[in-house]
């Protein structure tokens, strides 16, 4: 199960569901956060940025082998973050992709997009959606 997450308390909102549905199937778990290479100078995100995401990772992933889930984490860049998660499932073998939504609609959505939306449009495996309640 490949989780994108984006540093926020609502994407890892999808953690404790995609763990459940996990757990039954004894899946392993890929953490995945794609930094915007188009905002920063020159096209590539900085150490610092590289390194603070690589440990914002590291503190998860820890966190989920305490409850004895396999687990590993990547990094990447990319302009698209939709388009850089599908193709990282994609070279996975296409697992489940699991990932939390602001639930955004109408004018909203088409004003600031939704990475969401555009993974399940495009995606050719199953994908999780979850959209909490309650605001975080």
């Amino acid at each position: 199960i490949v989780i994108p997450l984006d540093g926020s308390a609502l994407a890892e909102r999808i953690i404790e569901p995609a763990a459940k549905l996990g757990k039954a199937a004894g899946a392993a778990y890929s953490l995945l956060l794609v930094l915007d290479k188009s905002s920063t100078l020159g096209g590539a995100a900085s150490e610092a940025a590289q390194n603070q995401a690589a440990a914002y990772l590291g503190r998860i992933v820890h966190r989920l082998r305490a409850e004895s889930l396999l687990v590993d984490a990547d990094v990447i860049q990319a302009a698209k973050a939709a388009e850089a998660i599908l193709e990282f499932v994609a070279q996975r073998g296409n697992p489940v992709i699991a990932l939390a939504t602001h639930g955004r609609s109408g004018l909203q959505r088409l004003i600031l997009g939704s990475v969401a939306d555009k993974i399940i449009r495009g995606a050719t495996m199953p994908v999780l959606i979850y959209h909490p309640m309650e605001k975080t």
